[in-house]
């Protein structure tokens, strides 16, 4: 409601070209679709699956929209630091145009965004994307994580990284899905989709796929 008001008030300008409109209009988003991250989502070695052959167990096959600069930068980051809550229609547009046709009965679900974040923000920015992604396919939305730590990532190296990950959830759910796609915002380690996608890989899903909108080097970690 508070978008859809400021929006009459100021209207948005694209946050591509910077024309009066949606964050961002068909002509950006275009151009960021016909550019897609084309590397593994862990160590960037080319791959048309999203994860090379060293890194693909336990995810089965991903798809990244992009790196995190110029356009898709700026529109995460008036998502996820500027409180921009509509962003997350726009983002989802985006993963749609990097995502195949997925299996009937794929469950879509999010890495859950940190609990003092969510605070801050007033939503959890990778659900809300999940969500509207999930409600664009006409598939179901389901929490299947529960996030037990609140570590936070910014300043933190590799290996500091993979320790949170690996602690950082249990599993939210009664059953088990055949299919499952996992949707985050940003990739710099991996290891968050890692340490997700093998705990739900082990509890029993048949299929992992991973969503993400754009890879990001762990040396350009500016922001969390």
């Amino acid at each position: 409601m508070l978008d859809k008001a400021l929006q009459i008030v100021a209207p948005h300008l694209c946050l591509g070209c910077g024309k009066i409109g949606p964050l961002l209009c068909e002509s950006c988003r275009y151009d960021i679709s016909e550019e897609p991250f084309g590397g593994c989502l862990v160590c960037t070695v080319p791959t048309v699956e999203g994860v090379c052959a060293k890194h693909r167990n336990p995810i089965d096959a991903a798809w990244v929209s992009g790196e995190r600069d110029e356009a898709l930068g700026r529109v995460i980051d008036a998502f996820k630091f500027e409180r921009c809550r509509s962003a997350h229609k726009d983002l989802a547009k985006i993963l749609l145009d990097v995502l195949p046709i997925l299996p009937e009965g794929t469950i879509i679900t999010s890495i859950p965004t940190v609990r003092a974040h969510v605070r801050e923000r007033g939503y959890d920015h990778a659900k809300l994307i999940a969500a509207e992604l999930a409600k664009q396919r006409n598939l179901p939305y389901r929490t299947l994580l529960h996030r037990q730590t609140n570590d936070r990532q910014r300043g933190a190296g590799r290996k500091e990284r993979f320790k949170q990950a690996e602690r950082a959830f249990t599993l939210k759910m009664t059953d088990v899905p055949d299919v499952v796609l996992l949707v985050d915002d940003v990739v710099t380690t991996g290891a968050t989709l890692h340490f997700a996608a093998k705990l739900l890989k082990d509890a029993g899903v048949g299929a992992l796929f991973v969503a993400a909108l754009a890879k990001q080097p762990l040396d350009q970690t500016t922001k969390i």
